[in-house]
């Protein structure tokens, strides 16, 4: 017997000549199978529309073609849900210029049953968020979020029968909420501790048996990171009788499918770069659930998929509506100002640090701090919008200055330091070299050195720190910022960056763009080698890396192709062209490099067509190289010890390498041409140029 038919007997057999005199259109399939499709999405961040690559590629599916592809697929089941796992919205402008309401409507629009609220969706408030979902027609379920009296703030479970099979949906948030978004915007309520919430799924569960559902969902805002404490694996191996869980939180997409205590778990991945699809056979007459298969569906497979034209004009209309105060020019920039998620995660940006000068700006305090995860977007060179700024910090944040100690200050920075966390610190006003620490789980830094302007911290002192008012209350778990003195409020980030941008224009990008305020030691044999800051630099920027046993080697030499290789990424070559020597292949790692280096005509092989890329290149030729790109001159004369032991077609190149301060002798004032260069030496050389 199934383990949910004893509950169901009796209510069948009260109901059934009831069911069959009074509903004669409704009845179960010739061969007692009930068919249902579940849709879902997570974690879109409010990307509602359809996105192409340059290639015309789909990349991101948005909503319309959604739609379009519910309505041609569940054509011939008995019925669907359309289910979301949060943090749906906001994110973009799209989103925040409205509060959310613009992408409700469109949810209205696509027909969706429920969403489990993500930790952003909360980022209006409590009490907007239930706004949204009246807007949407969706109930909002969270079965582990409750009032200070215990009540729930939102709705729990949702019952649907489609065909004769009663489908229970749950949702439940996660308990992240608490420091994941503003503090504020969830003030009063409590999203339980990891037990309490199992028990809300576990209770939520036993309330949906009762009233007699076959098939029971949870829709989870949970993730599967190690660095949540509370997962939806946890929930499906701590909760009996969960058949799917619908997961979002953690940007997760599935590659295989496999059970948890009899439980599967599907998840979409992020941005609407995919959508889901569950497909459950249900034996009504044998009441047995047959079969719940989740399929991830890709961008290429909506490709012949037209966008539900009333979806697509309710999103053009809204978006019309937003245009005026969207398009408005603020400013220019030469470069690219990266805030990519896989950049701001993990280290610092030339737009991390224009937003920490604007905030410095702004209130004139000693350093500014904030999270990475309040960077959501990058800006494109050239003019820089206003929608382009709200994208890029869609939150509403405003600017809060506290006083903390020096103390204070580095427990903050220990903190953040957890490379691909969001809450990964960027900063200015203060230089900052950490060393990487061992351990389990993710990357972690740790604090060496703090300066502010140009002067060690002192733990005791007490400093002016402009921050966001997220972390200022203790967002993203700075609960050592909670306890500081509170000392101003100003403008929202966008505000001042917005105001800096136009202040500074070109020269305060450029300042942004070159600056650096974070230094980290990667590899074990460099600190304190003359070269680490220039070694750490490079990597930093991807021109050369180290070894996988955490060492870069700095004395040991440098090949031909490996020089190449760090030239081209130090000038930015790209450009190919065919290239045979007798000692490479295509199918080299070197031979892409080697086909640049060839066409941009600073390098080229020997008489015998032989290019010997694993030779080690001399100090000479390296500087033959360098001078040849750069086209620097110098005045002819050498006034290094060993000049007869340099080759006549290399003098002029080491003369003017020499005379710009490119490249240098030993402490003897000797130049040693024919020696190897090694990679410490080729990499200082290069960073005079590349800075």
């Amino acid at each position: 017997m199934h383990k949910r038919m004893k509950k169901k007997i009796l209510p069948m057999m009260v109901t059934m000549s009831m069911f069959i005199s009074a509903s004669p259109m409704i009845g179960f399939a010739d061969d007692g199978i009930t068919d249902i499709k579940i849709y879902h999405t997570n974690d879109t961040h409010s990307r509602v529309e359809a996105i192409k690559d340059k290639e015309g590629n789909l990349t991101n599916i948005g909503f319309a073609k959604f739609k379009e592809y519910i309505d041609i697929t569940s054509k011939g089941v008995d019925g669907k849900l359309i289910l979301d796992a949060g943090d749906t919205l906001h994110g973009q402008s799209f989103a925040t210029l409205e509060e959310g309401k613009s992408v409700a409507k469109v949810l209205k629009s696509v027909g969706y049953d429920a969403i489990s609220p993500g930790n952003h969706d909360f980022n209006y408030g409590q009490d907007v968020l239930k706004e949204l979902g009246k807007i949407s027609n969706a109930k909002l379920l969270a079965a582990n979020v409750k009032d200070s009296n215990g009540n729930l703030k939102y709705d729990s479970t949702l019952v649907k029968d489609i065909n004769g099979v009663k489908v229970g949906v749950f949702g439940l948030a996660t308990n992240e909420t608490a420091f994941k978004t503003n503090p504020n915007n969830v003030k009063g309520l409590n999203f339980g501790t990891d037990k309490e919430v199992i028990k809300d799924a576990q209770d939520m569960v036993t309330s949906l048996e009762k009233q007699g559902c076959d098939v029971i969902v949870g829709v989870t805002h949970l993730g599967i990171d190690n660095d949540s404490s509370l997962k939806s694996t946890d929930v499906a191996k701590g909760v009996k009788g969960i058949d799917l869980i619908i997961d979002g939180h953690s940007h997760s997409e599935k590659d295989s499918y496999k059970k948890i205590n009899d439980t599967m778990i599907t998840s979409t991945g992020e941005y609407f770069e995919n959508a889901g699809v569950v497909d459950i056979k249900y034996d009504v007459k044998n009441d047995k659930l047959l079969e719940i298969k989740p399929q991830e569906v890709k961008p290429s497979e909506f490709k012949n998929i037209e966008e539900d034209k009333e979806v697509s004009e309710l999103i053009n209309s809204i978006k019309k509506g937003q245009e005026s105060i969207l398009n408005q020019v603020i400013g220019k920039t030469p470069v690219t100002l990266d805030g990519e998620r896989t950049s701001v995660r993990y280290g610092h940006t030339n737009l991390g640090r224009l937003l920490g000068n604007a905030m410095l700006t702004e209130t004139n305090a000693n350093l500014a701090i904030t999270n990475g995860g309040g960077i959501r977007a990058s800006i494109n060179e050239g003019d820089i919008t206003k929608g382009e700024i709200l994208t890029v910090l869609p939150f509403g944040n405003y600017i809060v200055t506290i006083e903390a100690t020096g103390q204070t200050i580095i427990d903050a920075l220990n903190h953040g330091f957890e490379v691909g966390a969001g809450k990964f610190p960027h900063f200015t006003g203060m230089d900052v070299s950490v060393k990487e620490v061992k351990g389990k789980g993710s990357t972690k830094y740790e604090v060496s050195s703090v300066k502010i302007n140009g002067k060690e911290i002192d733990k005791k002192a007490k400093y002016t720190v402009a921050t966001n008012d997220f972390m200022a209350v203790g967002g993203d778990e700075y609960t050592m910022f909670k306890d500081c003195k509170k000392l101003n409020e100003f403008a929202a980030l966008d505000e001042a960056l917005i105001r800096h941008i136009q202040k500074t224009g070109d020269k305060g990008i450029k300042e942004a763009n070159e600056s650096k305020y974070l230094t980290i030691a990667k590899f074990t044999d460099t600190v304190n080698h003359w070269a680490d800051n220039p070694i750490n630099e490079f990597s930093d920027k991807g021109y050369i890396g180290g070894y996988g046993d955490s060492t870069f080697r700095p004395n040991n030499t440098i090949s031909r192709a490996e020089f190449v290789k760090v030239v081209n990424k130090v000038f930015g070559l790209t450009k190919t062209t065919d290239v045979k020597f007798k000692d490479i292949n295509s199918k080299e790692w070197y031979y892409n490099d080697i086909s640049i280096g060839v066409e941009a005509g600073y390098i080229g092989g020997y008489e015998d067509n032989t290019f010997r890329p694993n030779d080690k290149i001399t100090r000479e030729e390296a500087a033959k190289i360098i001078a040849t790109i750069t086209k620097v001159k110098g005045d002819g004369k050498l006034t290094f010890k060993d000049n007869d032991k340099i080759s006549n077609w290399a003098k002029e190149y080491i003369d003017a390498l020499s005379d710009n301060k490119i490249i240098g002798g030993y402490e003897d004032n000797t130049f040693r041409p024919k020696n190897n260069m090694t990679r410490a030496e080729a990499v200082s050389t290069l960073s005079r140029i590349a800075n």
